[in-house]
């Protein structure tokens, strides 16, 4: 899978574009293929070392998405593959950013994305 990622917090020069472990959605979990995401300023703090917290290594940046949902785990009821979903605030406290193509979360992070004729 392609993600942007960092190593350690620094300029922009340290965004890496490259393969990463492909997810999958275990219990609770859904697997989203990403098709849109965006850079809010707090990306770019938690990017810099700006915004002091701790990273997971590789990290992936990022905290907003859109995308479908393409597995889900057992126990998952809320959604069903093909869903559109979004959702944000993550990339930080210990959770992984949305910059990749495909991203796993809790299904209590996501929400449904209904768009009239969608």
């Amino acid at each position: 899978m392609k993600a942007a990622y960092i190593d350690a917090p620094g300029p922009p020069e340290t965004i890496h574009f490259g393969d990463l472990p492909m997810p999958v959605a275990g219990p609770g979990k859904v697997l989203v293929k990403v098709t849109a995401v965006c850079v809010d300023p707090i990306d770019v703090y938690i990017r810099s070392g700006t915004f002091k917290i701790p990273l997971p290594s590789p990290f992936i940046i990022g905290r907003d998405l859109v995308g479908r949902v393409e597995q889900v785990g057992p126990g998952v009821t809320k959604f069903k593959v093909g869903d559109r979903v979004w959702c944000n605030n993550q990339g930080y406290d210990g959770r992984q950013g949305t910059f990749a193509e495909c991203r796993v979360w809790a299904s209590t992070a996501l929400a449904n994305l209904l768009i009239q004729g969608a």
